[in-house]
This record gives structure tokens, C-alpha cells and sequence, in this order.
């Protein structure tokens, strides 16, 4: 791991197995910093244990916050996270830009996958930390081995809408965007931060196939609760779903 240079609160590494790994590490030394970006990733992690491609170019950070509070209140944080990079998304391509949020940690723009969170809750001594991954397709965007009409595919927001900042660029406007999301969150609680999620919901109000570990459901998608789950209605009444994948149901 070579350090490339440092901004105020912000690491800055070249290469890295893993910012959210790298974060971690830094929090149980003691030495945890707001921000860690990396150039390069060898590592990188996505929901559910995935593997994250991790493309030269493209944003790969995470930021680090004490937190007082419940668990279950830190995991509604995925979706001030998420609200705060459409906000930097659509400051940076312009407001006719479609940027849509995929329950429960995926952002799309003009219905494709550019973005995704990780975000994971550790303690270190008497303190915790969420650690909120982000992953940003700025300027290329992997092949995916699922080609399902289901699933978004992937691209990048310089294939999109002819943006493509470069990473540090990027983070600067991504760590604006983040604070101003984390006072509604502290000022208004989860209420406004689930109006305006709800606001840019991709999939609200249509039939959707729900992927957890032991079960497949098929239902109408109708909201989420005030914990965050995905509140789902199928003939078989009505789900709640705290983790899953959620997809189109194919019409054909």
C-alpha cells in the first residue's frame, strides 16, 4: 500500500486492498481520518459479500463517523448516503439528469447501475463507527455476468450523461453533499430522509421480484418502513424485507 498524498481529514492512497478495510484498520489503531479514497482497489467488497471491480479511474472511498446511537438507527444511515450521492450526481450532470435509488443501496441513472454502498457498523474499545462505503462508476463500468432485463445493467456517468469528474473532484462535492444529508438526519430524524428517498424510488408501485436466502417473493413494492425495510404486497398479504435483491418481475 503506497500513500499518494493527503487532504485535510481525507487519506488519499494509491492502491489498497479495500477502503473499508483500510478504514477499519485506521479505527483500531486509533487513527481513524473522516475520509479514505484509493486510486486503485485489489479487494474491493459490495453487499452481501460480493466482489466490487474496481476500474482505475472510477471513486472508491468510504467515510468514517462516530455514532452515539442504536444499531438499528446506524443502518438507516445507507439511505442518507444514498440521498446524498444523488445529490452529488445530479449537482454535477444537471437536473434533467434521472437518477433513481434501488432499494435498499443502489443508485441508477437513466436506469442503470453507476453506484453502490457498503455500509458496515464496527466498535473499537467503548466506541462505534459506520463505516459507509462508496463505490462510483465515474468513468467506466464493469461487465456483468448477469444480463438479466431484470437487473440494471451497469455503465459509468461519463457513458451517461458526459460527465466524468475525476475521483477527488468527485469526493469533494460527495463529502458536501454528505454532511448536508447527515444534519437532516440529526435535525428531522429517518421522516425526512424516507419522504425524499421515496421521492426518487426506482421500482415504487410496480410488481418486483424479491431474491432473499431462503425465499423468493413476488408482490407490488409499495414503500419503505420507518426501519427501512421493503414493504412488499403479494396475494400472499403483506411482506417487510430487510435484505434482499430486488428486481423487475419479467413481463415476458
Amino acid at each position: 500500500m503506497q500513500q499518494a498524498d493527503w487532504t485535510e481529514d481525507c487519506r488519499i492512497l494509491d492502491s489498497v486492498d479495500s477502503t473499508n478495510a483500510e478504514a477499519a484498520r485506521l479505527v483500531g489503531a486509533g487513527r481513524a481520518v473522516e475520509w479514505i479514497m484509493a486510486r486503485r482497489q485489489s479487494q474491493g467488497r459490495g453487499r452481501r459479500g460480493r466482489s466490487w471491480v474496481s476500474e482505475t479511474g472510477n471513486l472508491f472511498a468510504t467515510h468514517t463517523h462516530q455514532v452515539f446511537e442504536a444499531p438499528v438507527r446506524s443502518s438507516l444511515r445507507s439511505f442518507v448516503a444514498s440521498l446524498a450521492l444523488r445529490d452529488c450526481i445530479v449537482n454535477l450532470a444537471g437536473g434533467g439528469c434521472d437518477v433513481a435509488l434501488k432499494w435498499p443501496n443502489d443508485v441508477l441513472v437513466q436506469g442503470q447501475k453507476v453506484a453502490g454502498i457498503l455500509l458496515e457498523n464496527i466498535a473499537h474499545r467503548q466506541c462505534r463507527f459506520v463505516l459507509t462505503g462508496f463505490g462510483v462508476n465515474l468513468v467506466s463500468a464493469p461487465e456483468l455476468a448477469d444480463r438479466s432485463l431484470r437487473r440494471p445493467q451497469a455503465s459509468s456517468l461519463l457513458d451517461l450523461t458526459a460527465c466524468g469528474p475525476g475521483p477527488e473532484a468527485f469526493l469533494r462535492q460527495l463529502a458536501t453533499a454528505l454532511r448536508a444529508r447527515n444534519r437532516q438526519f440529526s435535525v428531522e430524524g429517518f421522516g425526512g430522509i424516507r419522504r425524499d428517498w421515496l421521492a426518487h424510488a426506482y421500482l415504487l408501485d410496480k410488481p418486483v421480484h424479491i431474491v432473499q436466502a431462503r425465499a423468493c417473493i413476488e408482490g407490488v413494492f409499495r414503500t419503505i418502513n420507518d426501519s427501512g425495510q421493503a414493504v412488499v404486497m403479494s396475494a400472499g398479504g403483506r411482506h417487510l424485507v430487510s435484505a434482499a435483491d430486488l428486481s423487475l418481475v419479467d413481463a415476458s
